[in-house]
Order: C-alpha cells, then sequence, then structure tokens
C-alpha cells in the first residue's frame, strides 16, 4: 500500500548545482578547524550558513551539500550529496499524524526559502516529476563530454573562481 505524502517541497535542481557538487572533492582543500578559511570560501562560493534541519551550509544554487566530512572542499574520499527537496510521508496507522497540521510550520519556512516550490498534498505524479526534472540535470553532467577526454562519460567539471 502506497503512504501517502501530504507534502513536498524541492528547489529545482540544475546541472550547474551538480556540476558544483563534482567539483567540490577536486578544488583546493580546506581545513575545517580554520573557521576564517571556511568562512572565506564560503564566501568566495556565494554560500552561507542557514540554520534549517540543522546548522548547514547552503550553496550558491540554494541547496544542501551534505558531505562525510564538515567541510566538502577538496576532499576526494568523502561522500557528498545534494538536498534538493523534501518529502513528508505520513504514516496512516500514526493517528498523532494523520491530519498533517503539525508540518504546516515546517511546509511554510521551506517555501519562503527562495526559489523553492512547495505542493500539498503531493501526488505520485508531483514526485516523479521533481525527481525526472533532477535526474536530467545529473544526467546533462555527467554525460556532457569534456574537451579532449577519452571517455564521453567524464564529467564536464567547472570549477568556480
Amino acid at each position: 500500500m502506497p503512504i501517502p505524502v501530504p507534502a513536498l517541497t524541492h528547489r529545482p535542481l540544475t546541472a550547474e548545482a551538480v556540476a558544483e557538487l563534482v567539483a567540490l572533492p577536486y578544488v583546493p582543500p580546506v581545513d575545517e578547524d580554520d573557521e576564517a578559511a571556511v568562512e572565506a570560501e564560503l564566501r568566495r562560493r556565494d554560500w552561507w550558513w542557514e540554520d534549517l534541519v540543522r546548522d548547514s551550509f547552503r550553496t550558491g544554487h540554494g541547496h544542501v551539500p551534505c558531505s562525510d566530512a564538515f567541510s566538502p572542499f577538496g576532499e576526494l574520499r568523502a561522500r557528498a550529496f545534494l538536498v534538493f527537496g523534501g518529502m513528508y510521508p505520513v504514516d496512516p496507522e500514526d493517528e498523532s499524524m494523520a491530519d498533517g497540521t503539525w508540518l504546516n510550520g515546517y511546509m511554510e519556512g521551506w517555501e519562503r526559502l527562495s526559489g523553492r516550490r512547495g505542493l500539498r498534498p503531493a501526488t505520485d505524479r508531483d514526485r516523479e516529476a521533481v525527481l525526472a526534472e533532477a535526474a536530467g540535470a545529473v544526467t546533462e553532467v555527467l554525460d556532457a563530454p569534456r574537451s579532449g577526454a577519452s571517455s564521453p562519460r567524464t564529467p564536464r567539471v567547472p570549477v568556480p573562481r
């Protein structure tokens, strides 16, 4: 049985945002213990700190980067991903969640963020459309040939200046 999703919020994922994420392990490392260096790198990239679900970086594209490392810059071994949306499923057997009103404050906060879209309720078609759009952005980056590259699957990775 499908689980109802009364709320979906997202910021469309773009090829530029994906390319920036893919490039992060290859930029010069930033010592996470050097607060001034981290702050300088955030300013250089037009990123900022924001307390969303927790204290997080927000990229210039408006997404939350998550990494095994505190600082994702130059971390070749750290896994990383971008949070571009959130679904809020409801357990139909949990009566405290049944009406979904507990989500309203969270959703209103997310929807106020620049470029965010909110859907209440979110249908299967809505969720599939968000994921298809994100998959298109990822495919655009990973399938783009690089000049001089021997493989058409080598990612195009622009490094921000």
